[in-house]
């Protein structure tokens, strides 16, 4: 029996790094690790991952969880990002998801992009698909400079 076991009607969890920002040393094994059956809100902040370890903990709650939102959060290649998009838009509870000061790489989006703002909130897929090409099209400005 795991910890979360211990709570089977737990439906809202935030995750935050709070000192230190999690150089992706925590984060890969509690992706691993987190399994909450009645998940609707998941708030996660300040680690970095892969596009990998997010997609696959979205994936194994995509039957209940409407709600995401990630700050802070650090992924090293925008193809990344527009993965975990993909991924949150064709999710079928998807009702709300919020983006706060992420990072590719070291840049906050906003440090890249003119178009992207330092808060992206949502309940559009059409807007999840415009953000995906916006973070693309940052990525190939900074690869230019």
């Amino acid at each position: 029996m795991g910890f979360f076991d211990l709570f089977p009607q737990l439906s809202h969890f935030t995750l935050a790094f709070d000192d230190e920002f999690d150089n992706h040393t925590v984060f890969p094994i509690f992706s691993e690790l987190l399994k909450i059956p009645q998940l609707r809100v998941m708030e996660l902040a300040r680690f970095e991952a892969t596009a990998a370890e997010l997609t696959k903990m979205l994936l194994r709650h995509q039957s209940t969880l409407e709600e995401i939102t990630l700050r802070e959060v650090k992924m090293n290649e925008a193809e990344s990002w527009t993965s975990v998009l993909s991924t949150v838009r064709d999710m079928p509870q998807f009702h709300s998801f919020t983006m706060k000061q992420c990072l590719i790489g070291d840049w906050f989006f906003t440090d890249v992009s003119d178009e992207i703002d330092e808060v992206v909130s949502t309940k559009d897929r059409e807007r999840i698909e415009e953000l995906a090409a916006q973070i693309e099209i940052a990525s190939a400005e900074m690869a230019a400079k």
